[in-house]
């Protein structure tokens, strides 16, 4: 877990979720309950999504803004003015929506846990964490392996009756990736954006059912 980002601490508190970035009101339909709701200052059109928020983080404001004023009286952390440590951005301009933070709101740090999570289409329901590695003919796989499957396998298809979770970039619910899934009741994601950039042996977790993977920013570059 690395710092990325630092601001004034305004409202006491540790709590880990993902970043919802609100820019304006048309925005605020899509915020999740639970969510880090990231924007560049509050206003009293934000007071419902603030209400669900599990905290708020702000470009701009102090210890009597409108962000510091009403996560006190909700009880959720809250940090205002933060800007990324090492480029000085404000945090709407560097933190990715769906990123996973941790942010504390006492001395006003954000923390990095994982990157933006990839989403894909479930095809087998499942929870796995491992680590990715990619099909190779003739390896021996274990329950930790999480393999890329991007190709049609005709021989020594029993190799993959004990891994963790079957991903694919490609294919949909009929393509052989998900065959294969069923057919071992293995967690299956396919058409998952973003995953030939996932470095070999980086720690993930697989939630199928959810149509996520999570990958451990600790890692990966």
């Amino acid at each position: 877990m690395r710092i990325i980002a630092k601001g004034l601490g305004v409202s006491n508190g540790t709590v880990k979720g993902k970043v919802k970035i609100i820019n304006g009101f048309g925005d605020q339909r899509s915020f999740e309950e639970g969510s880090i709701l990231v924007t560049h200052i509050t206003d009293p059109t934000m007071v419902p999504i603030m209400n669900t928020a599990a905290g708020i983080i702000c470009d701009i404001g102090g210890i009597t803004s409108h962000p510091a004023i009403v996560s006190r009286e909700l009880g959720i952390p809250c940090i205002a003015s933060a800007k990324c440590v090492e480029t000085k951005k404000q945090v709407t301009e560097m933190l990715n929506e769906d990123d996973v933070v941790e942010m504390n709101g006492e001395t006003g740090e954000i923390f990095l846990i994982e990157m933006k999570i990839l989403t894909g289409l479930c095809v087998c329901p499942g929870i796995v964490k491992g680590r990715l590695v990619r099909y190779e003919e003739r390896r021996q796989y274990t329950k930790e392996d999480i393999v890329v499957l991007n190709e049609y396998v005709t021989q020594n298809i029993l190799l993959l009756k004990n891994v963790g979770a079957i991903l694919s970039s490609t294919g949909g619910i009929t393509c052989h990736a998900s065959l294969i899934a069923r057919e071992f009741n293995i967690p299956c994601l396919v058409s998952i954006h973003g995953l030939d950039e996932v470095k070999e042996n980086t720690k993930i977790t697989v939630d199928a059912a959810a149509e996520e993977v999570i990958v451990d920013g600790n890692n990966s570059d």
